[in-house]
Parts: C-alpha cells; sequence; structure tokens
C-alpha cells in the first residue's frame, strides 16, 4: 500500500491540527454514536465520488482491520494522500488522545466491537 501512510495517534493528531483533513469512520453507527474522532464522518458506501483525490483523508475504525479494507480501496480507485490510524480507535484511547460522542461532548468510552477486542483496550471505558 504504497500511497497509505499508518501513523501513530500522535502525529495523526498533529496532522488534524495543522491541515484540513477528511476524516472517515469506518465503524457502525452504534460504534460511531458511542465515541469517534472530532470532525470524523461516519463512512457510508457511495460517499467516495463526493470526495477530491488530492484531499487528505484519514481513515479508522476499531482496530484497523475495516480502515485497512478501506484504504486499499481508496488507493486503487486513485486517492493520493491517505492515512489510516494506527491501532485503531482502541490506539487513539490508550494513548490518552481526545474523542467526542454524537452531542460533541469529550467521552473516554469507546466501542471495542466485542469481548476479545476489549481486552486491547488499557485507557479508556468498553462499550460493547
Amino acid at each position: 500500500m504504497e500511497k497509505v501512510k499508518r501513523i501513530q495517534p500522535k502525529e495523526a493528531l498533529s496532522l488534524l491540527k495543522d491541515n484540513p483533513i477528511t476524516i472517515l469512520d469506518v465503524r457502525d453507527e452504534i460504534e460511531y454514536t458511542v465515541s469517534h474522532l472530532k470532525g470524523a464522518v461516519r463512512y457510508e458506501e457511495g460517499m467516495l465520488d463526493d470526495l477530491e483525490k488530492n484531499q487528505p483523508i484519514l481513515v479508522y475504525c476499531t482496530v484497523s482491520l475495516r480502515s485497512n479494507k478501506l484504504a486499499k480501496r481508496l488507493q486503487k480507485q486513485g486517492f493520493n494522500q491517505i492515512y489510516e490510524l494506527k491501532n485503531g480507535l482502541i490506539g487513539w484511547s490508550n494513548a490518552n488522545m481526545p474523542m467526542v460522542d454524537t452531542q460533541n461532548s469529550n467521552t473516554d468510552e469507546v466501542h471495542v466491537y466485542n469481548r476479545f477486542f476489549g481486552t486491547f483496550l488499557k485507557k479508556g471505558t468498553a462499550v460493547y
């Protein structure tokens, strides 16, 4: 995946502060509702048609499985600046990075998808 750069949470936070970037959350609606990165939109099928191929895009999910698939798809479709959040929202939370809920209020809750992935959450509150 030559055009996809997997980045750590601190690097992602710096990128978000310094650049206009589209943030795509590749999780289900219930997961997104619990918490997400501020400014993120939940990815839905068909939305790639409305995105500029030169616009930087950051993708993430719970642990980077679903976001990795989307990152590969973005690359195949000709997007140039693709960033994937390494270790997903669990890694983000473990690095004490800020998350918000659907009311845009700060939260430490993370929908961890299932109990197996919940074992990787070291900082924050697991939601199933």
